[in-house]
């Protein structure tokens, strides 16, 4: 299972490596400035909405979206039993329209 981990974080690195560098951040010659902009690309702020924090808060701009704690604690509990048990995992995501590639 160890070997099936580290393979799967390999090509999520190398997935956001293209990102990254589609969007002009590649590793090579990065202002500091720019280093800090690659940074937040994939950054996902976690929300307790229990303790009145609100998805206003969150820097749409600015990163990967946001979530609750909850949720995610949850989504990764769910991912690990389906990765254990080899069920299938199905996972729904929303967005603006432009996240779906439209133009």
């Amino acid at each position: 299972m160890n070997h099936f981990l580290d393979a799967a974080a390999n090509l999520v690195e190398r997935a956001k490596e293209a990102i990254y560098t589609e969007y002009g951040y590649g590793k090579e010659g990065l202002t500091s400035m720019e280093k800090l902009e690659r940074s937040k690309m994939f950054h996902v702020d976690l929300l307790d909405l229990e303790q009145g924090e609100t998805p206003d808060k969150a820097k749409f701009d600015q990163g990967g979206g946001w979530s609750t704690r909850d949720s995610m604690k949850g989504l990764s509990r769910r991912l690990l039993h389906a990765m254990m048990t080899k069920d299938t995992f199905t996972v729904v995501m929303g967005g603006h329209s432009s996240a779906a590639g439209h133009g």
